[in-house]
């Protein structure tokens, strides 16, 4: 298969008219950005906004602190949806851990 980079197909008539360009050949498409600083720029700020989101959460009944909810579901082996229920009063405890923000 022939791997050609091209920019982003704005709609399925230029996708059409693309593949005759190319000669009718199966061609497997990469998109590439106009501008590769913008694309970085969007990680970076998807990467702040995922660590703002972050609330340090300390589990009572063990005495340790997690930086964030998925952090402390992966060390007990929990729902994080269970632990969010916790914290937010609508359950008491998920399999005996009680979890409070700090």
């Amino acid at each position: 298969m022939e791997r050609k980079r091209i920019k982003l197909v704005p709609n399925k008539a230029m996708k059409e008219t693309l593949y005759e360009m190319m000669g009718n050949r199966e061609v497997e498409y990469v998109i590439c950005f106009e501008n590769q600083e913008d694309e970085t720029e969007r990680q970076r700020k998807l990467k702040a906004l995922s660590e703002k989101r972050k609330r340090p959460i300390k589990c009572v009944t063990n005495y340790k602190q997690y930086e964030s909810i998925a952090e402390a579901s992966r060390a007990l082996g929990l729902d994080p949806g269970a632990i969010s229920r916790v914290l937010k009063g609508k359950q008491k405890t998920t399999h005996g851990y009680v979890f409070k923000y700090m």
